[in-house]
């Protein structure tokens, strides 16, 4: 089993853990072992060299005996540290394979300061509160000063007793003198008298939505309550709860001190009641305390509320000021804070430090002439920094015991709160300031006690006659200097040597930057130039409205002039035009309308051929004319005696200015059959059909006759509207009419803009002033961002461009309109004037209303007697589309008659192909009887055809004619 050794620290034990831990890690590596390696090396060479100086064999042994104990005795053997935090004891921290010359001296050295420490504070015995080595610097006296600070964190709660405090507690002082108020501050339990006898007849209103406020239903009850009740079943029951453990003001107290520790509340409750017991000699409990601490501070909040209700600035308020003031001194002393807190912090940081430099040490001890130095430092560091704790023990105890002292006679009340609070923060600055000496006092056990004393000293008393010095001066001088700060002051290559004498004068600044001087006379003398700007432009009253409104004025004037003008260029167009209007007046307007249709005397001869060629047929097939008419049509159109066919179809539709339409057809259909049939034996027949006749002909000419038809129908638009009209020379009197008001009004406001300017500066000795100021904050108000650049830059053509403009801007929106209210007393004047001016050769507004009226009667009815009409172009467009509309029946008729001309083609292209598919049957039948009768023969057969017609089957001659003169 390993040994355990023991090592204590003021704090930070895992942190102490993790050091040790490094150490034996570094230490049993490969890394340490060739550093060590090199380090013998070294020191091996040195012993050499010394030895072949001296010759002195001690110094080969004692590198022998250094070799031995740094391997066999610090190095190689292992131990198992046990690391204790004096400040949480519960931690358990282990390391395993730390060496012996680390383990055993800070076991030893930490085990006699931990022990020195204990026996100090055995000997000196207090509450284990006040035990420095179990709690640290003072605090048990924080833990009874902090509790003086305490407030409810329930707000609904902290509500109700400031509300309570207000109407109730001071009602029972001040009008039912239950109590007075020197019984409520010198009272230790608070608590009990403000809820002795509470009033049945006072009340409070409650808030809606506190939910403290519980009534007897077990829901928050708003609006009125009264004092009794307030005390017995709210405020009493829900204090005691909130101060007690579980509660959320203890909660809260006790989490803020000891954090999520599992005994915390058993902890705080027996450190606190310990640490009054020992400062107040009191037998109150942790509860108790925290609750008369929360019910105290309750009733200054209240109090203090009430005072600023009526007004009152006097003690009461000054209670709470104080109590906030002490509050800042205890919880904001830095000299305190720096040294209670962070001197213990530096401690254990200084140990690890000491600790994690362990093989460094060793290192350089292996060097041969170093050995000792090395160990001696080291061991003295560790004893250096032990000697802390004792001495933090034994400041603990010396200010502990003299807070005791001051606080012994003292009850914890109210009226002493301010001043419990006031010595826990001078007792805290006391230790605070005496613990930055314990480093320098500490250093005394190493170097010596004279000269360590003799720098704590030297220290405190610096840091005492410093201030105290300072003081004395200015005091004796007569120099007070108060939140004087000066920063980047530089002076130089200054020579003056003239007088300068003043006397009698007192001179202040106002708000403003101007200044106030008061002469020894007692006259007041005012000087603005601090409060004034000077720019690159500069606004002077009078002047700068005299030049804007001889600026306004001339460009009145221009615009005047330029209206004029137009007036009479108006008026002379308005003459010619009326003039022309007599002179060239009239309208031509054309409009015409032809349309050809009709039937020429060939489509009447063709007409008649039609109809006798059908009754012709019809007669001589013995049928009714309607079905001779059909079979004309659709077969026997034209019949030749070529077999054949043709079909024509066209159409034509020239659109110029109007609407023609053409159609033509023409069919044709030859048909020629032959048939020749000549019987050998007995029988002769000759067949031979021409369908040609006259009645075919003729209908076929009739039909080429009829289809030959033209309509033509058109309508050329000729409009010329030519019309004066009275609109026109109307609108050009409108014009001259707005041109001369514009000129009138111009004229008017160009006479007022000079009267004004005359007026101003005239009168500038009385609105005279300077405007740079204003200016300038004009300039901030309308360009924020570039007011320095505007009001700045005297360089830049740009930005003298923008600042004219704005000055411009400026008087006529700061200055104008306070001159225009001045000068509104003269306007009649300026109002005759204008009468006046417009009496003369130039004519007013209602003589050219009447001349216009008058004229415009005139010429209309000139244009009636004139007979110009106006609703040419609507009566050309009507006819107009009247044409279109015939343009597109005619191409439906011409789209019909398509259709019917390619019907009748493919009718004709199906007989034609049935005619000749027949046709050539025909002639096969015809060569079949002529090969059979012999009148045709094949080569291949060799057969020759006869002399005799008879013999090749060929009617004679003879009886052809026979035949052909018995038909």
């Amino acid at each position: 089993m390993a040994t355990i050794d023991t090592v204590y620290v003021l704090g930070g034990g895992e942190y102490m853990m993790n050091v040790f831990n490094g150490v034996a890690a570094l230490i049993g590596s490969d890394s340490w072992t060739s550093m060590y390696r090199i380090a013998l090396t070294l020191s091996g060479v040195a012993v050499m060299v010394s030895f072949m100086k001296a010759h002195d064999p001690k110094e080969l042994l004692k590198f022998v005996a250094m070799m031995v104990m740094m391997s066999s005795i610090l190095l190689v053997p292992k131990h198992t540290v046990h690391i204790i935090d004096r400040a949480n004891p519960t931690g358990v921290y282990l390391v395993d394979n730390v060496p012996v010359g680390l383990a055993v001296p800070a076991r030893f050295i930490t085990s006699i300061g931990t022990s020195l420490t204990e026996a100090y504070e055995t000997v000196f015995h207090t509450p284990d509160a006040l035990t420095y080595s179990k709690t640290g610097m003072l605090f048990g006296a924080d833990l009874v000063g902090n509790v003086s600070d305490i407030l409810s964190v329930d707000g609904d709660l902290a509500e109700l007793m400031g509300l309570y405090t207000k109407n109730c507690v001071i009602g029972d002082i001040l009008i039912n003198h239950k109590y007075s108020f020197q019984e409520l501050m010198n009272s230790r339990d608070p608590y009990t008298l403000i809820f002795q006898k509470p009033s049945p007849l006072r009340g409070i209103i409650v808030p809606n939505g506190n939910s403290a406020a519980v009534g007897a239903n077990g829901a928050a009850q708003s609006g009125f309550w009264t004092c009794e009740d307030m005390a017995r079943r709210v405020l009493m029951p829900k204090l005691n709860l909130d101060t007690t453990t579980g509660g959320k003001t203890w909660s809260y107290t006790v989490k803020q001190i000891f954090g999520g520790r599992p005994d915390a509340n058993v902890l705080y409750a027996s450190m606190l009641g310990d640490s009054y017991n020992f400062y107040y000699q009191g037998g109150e409990t942790a509860s108790q305390l925290m609750r008369s601490s929360v019910v105290m501070n309750a009733l200054k909040q209240g109090i203090s509320g009430y005072s600023a209700q009526s007004g009152d600035t006097a003690s009461l308020v000054n209670l709470a000021s104080t109590s906030s003031y002490n509050k800042m001194r205890l919880s904001w002393a830095t000299s305190s804070q720096v040294a209670v807190a962070f001197v213990p912090i530096l401690n254990t940081i200084l140990l690890s430090l000491v600790i994690a430099l362990f093989p460094i040490f060793i290192l350089l001890a292996v060097i041969h002439t170093l050995t000792g130095r090395m160990l001696f430092n080291y061991i003295m560091s560790i004893i250096y920094l032990q000697s802390w704790p004792p001495m933090f023990a034994i400041l603990n105890y010396a200010t502990s015991f003299y807070l005791r002292g001051k606080t012994g006679g003292m009850d914890f009340n109210l009226a002493n709160q301010a001043s419990i609070q006031q010595m826990h923060s001078d007792i805290g600055l006391i230790a605070g300031w005496l613990s930055i000496s314990i480093p320098f006092i500490a250093l005394a056990i190493v170097k010596g006690l004279g000269p360590a004393i003799a720098q704590a000293g030297n220290y405190l008393g610096t840091a005492i006659n410093s201030s105290a010095t300072a003081t004395s001066s200015q005091a004796a001088d007569g120099n007070w200097s108060f939140n004087n700060m000066q920063t980047g002051n530089v002076s130089g290559n200054k020579w003056d040597t003239n007088a300068s004498f003043r006397d009698g004068q007192m001179t202040r600044q106002l708000s403003s930057g101007a200044t106030s001087t008061l002469t020894s006379n007692g006259q007041e003398v005012v000087d603005t130039s601090g409060a004034m700007s000077r720019m690159a432009v500069s606004i002077k009253g009078s002047d700068a409205m005299v030049s804007s409104l001889q600026q306004s004025a001339r460009h009145a004037k221009a615009t005047a002039a330029a209206s004029m003008s137009a007036y009479q260029s108006s008026v002379n167009s308005a003459w010619n035009q009326a003039s022309q209007f007599s002179k060239q007046y009239g309208n031509s307007a054309t409009d015409s309308t032809t349309t050809d249709s009709g039937v020429s005397s060939s489509q009447t001869e063709g007409f008649k051929k039609l109809i006798n060629a059908t009754e012709t047929r019809a007669k001589n097939d013995n049928i009714s004319n309607e079905e001779a008419f059909s079979k004309l049509v659709s077969e026997n159109l034209d019949v030749s005696s070529t077999i054949g066919g043709k079909a024509e179809g066209g159409f034509s539709l020239p659109v110029i200015g109007g609407a023609q339409a053409y159609t033509d057809g023409n069919t044709r259909d030859t048909d020629s059959t032959q048939s020749s049939i000549q019987d050998r034996g007995a029988r002769h027949q000759d067949a031979r059909s021409e369908a040609s006749s006259q009645t075919t002909r003729d209908f076929n000419e009739a039909l080429d006759m009829i289809n030959n038809n033209k309509l033509s129908e058109g309508t050329n638009r000729h409009d010329n509207q030519a019309n004066s009209e009275v609109e026109q020379f109307g609108a050009t009197l409108n014009i001259a009419k707005n041109q001369y008001e514009q000129y009138s009004r111009s004229t008017t406001e160009s006479q007022e803009y000079s009267d004004m300017a005359s007026f101003a500066q005239n009168n500038s000795a009385q609105i005279d002033r300077n405007l740079d100021q204003e200016f300038a904050s004009y300039v901030r108000q309308k360009a924020p961002s570039d007011a320095d650049e505007i009001l700045g830059n005297t360089s830049d053509m740009r930005v003298a461009k923008e600042r004219d403009a704005l000055a411009q801007s400026f008087v006529k929106e700061r200055l104008l309109p306070q001159l225009e209210s001045d000068y509104a007393q003269n306007r009649g004047k300026i109002d005759a004037k204008d009468a006046s001016m417009s009496t003369g050769h130039i004519p007013s507004s209602s003589d050219l209303i009447s001349e216009y009226q008058s004229n415009d009667n005139r010429i209309k009815t000139m244009s009636t007697d004139a007979d110009i009409k106006h609703d040419t172009a609507q009566t050309v467009q009507s006819k107009e589309a009247l044409n279109k509309e015939n343009i597109a029946n005619i191409k439906d008729k011409i789209e019909e008659g398509k259709k019917e001309v390619d019907k009748q083609n493919k009718t004709l292209s199906n007989n034609h192909r049935d005619k000749l598919d027949n046709y050539n049957s025909k002639m096969e039948i015809e060569k079949s009887k002529k090969v059979d009768a012999g009148l045709l023969y094949k080569k291949d057969d060799g057969i020759k055809p006869s002399l005799r017609e008879e013999d090749n089957g060929i009617m004679s001659k003879y009886e052809y004619d026979k035949h052909k003169n018995s038909d």
